[in-house]
């Protein structure tokens, strides 16, 4: 990694939320093909360690398709590959992600909340810990597909460090055989073997590079984050975003990767902090060239992991800097004064679902409420103006 901050001249800019250069996108690309075609990707179970050529990885990269049809019927959707800055394609928006619910009823009223909102796309994740009352959830047994379909989607990735286990080789033939499209969660973390900043851009490229060949991966978590942020220890962390900005240019630039940025706010959901982490997330989806995942709490508890409207709120910013036009300066300004806003806060342990969001009527709590227009309010003032996104569950305008 050392060397190849030096080859390439890859240097942290703490000036800027977001990279605006460009041309550091361009060297830290091929700093990460180098890294990977240097490196490889370690089979745990085998113990070996699998490489491909410069030409097998130019081959996949450019056989991958930029864009993918995803659902069935009058529920298809297309997911794009998005450029940097001015892409007028709207974001495609899964509206719940990987939350473990006590019983069906209380994650069919959360996923019907959701899937009510016609903004919304997709429902990926939920995890049920009980099927049927009596039948327990357990990884790798019947159960855990009791509910699986050919248009649904898998999570196929890579573990941590750039390395796989063999089954998971036997599990990407079968689901691309089957017809199922896959998502890569592999992303980059600084304070992980790679080391600062410098170092996770370079594995933020190495790691969807690798995604493509072991895995078929044609989605991808193209995030950056920190391990103090994923932990819930700190919300904002100096040079993540900047990080992520820098990593998803060159993958953009570079390929035809369909990028996915997976929204995890260090503060629980029924709190105004939260909103106010998914909204700076929001932010820089749309700039970078990324679709959204919906919003969840980065430690999520049973029943304690996300509401519908934390989802629609993704769709309210994300569709006004669009629709404005921002570019990376625009962006720049705008995240500057929500960082400014966030830096001396710490995390809120937000409320269980059923104390924040009344399932039944499908809108939130009264202090719910309130805190939603406040942070609307605060994004407006920094000269963000968010434009309501019709919705049967989200607040009245």
């Amino acid at each position: 990694m050392q060397e190849l901050h030096q080859k390439y001249d890859i240097k942290y800019d703490s000036e800027k939320p977001l990279d605006a250069d460009g041309h550091l996108a361009d060297r830290v690309f091929q700093a990460g093909v180098d890294f990977f075609l240097d490196i490889g990707t370690y089979c745990i179970t085998t113990r070996r360690v699998i490489k491909v050529t410069a030409q097998e990885l130019q081959a996949k990269i450019t056989s991958c398709p930029d864009e993918l049809e995803l659902g069935q019927g009058e529920d298809r959707v297309r997911v794009l590959h998005r450029n940097v800055e001015r892409d007028q394609e709207p974001i495609v928006i899964a509206g719940i992600q990987t939350i473990p619910f006590s019983d069906e009823e209380m994650m069919f009223k959360i996923t019907q909340g959701c899937a009510m909102d016609r903004c919304v796309d997709g429902i990926w994740g939920g995890v049920l810990l009980r099927i049927d009352v009596k039948y327990n959830v357990v990884a790798g047994t019947p159960s855990e597909i009791y509910q699986y379909r050919r248009t649904d989607g898998i999570l196929l990735t890579l573990l941590p460090d750039l390395k796989m286990e063999q089954d998971m080789f036997s599990a990407a033939i079968v689901y691309e055989e089957y017809g199922s499209f896959k998502l890569s969660g592999s992303f980059a973390i600084v304070g992980g073997f790679c080391g600062g900043i410098e170092g996770t851009i370079i594995e933020g490229v190495a790691k969807q590079s690798a995604c493509m060949i072991a895995c078929r991966d044609y989605i991808h978590y193209t995030r950056v984050e920190h391990v103090h942020m994923l932990n819930g220890r700190q919300i904002l962390v100096p040079g993540i975003s900047w990080a992520r900005s820098v990593v998803n240019q060159a993958l953009n630039r570079f390929t035809h990767t369909i990028c996915m940025r997976r929204v995890t706010p260090t503060s629980g959901p029924g709190t105004e902090l939260n909103l106010l982490e998914v909204a700076m997330q929001s932010v820089e989806a749309p700039i970078n060239g990324m679709n959204l995942y919906a919003p969840r709490h980065c430690r999520t508890t049973t029943n304690h992991g996300q509401t519908p409207l934390e989802a629609e709120w993704v769709i309210e910013v994300s569709d006004a800097v669009i629709n404005q036009g921002f570019d990376r300066q625009g962006a720049n300004e705008l995240l500057a004064k929500l960082t400014k806003r966030l830096e001396s806060e710490k995390p809120a342990l937000g409320y269980d679902i059923t104390e924040c969001y009344d399932l039944l009527h499908h809108r939130p709590a009264p202090h719910y409420e309130k805190a939603y227009f406040s942070a609307k309010e605060q994004l407006t003032k920094m000269g963000h103006n968010i434009l309501y996104c019709f919705s049967s569950t989200a607040p009245a305008n």
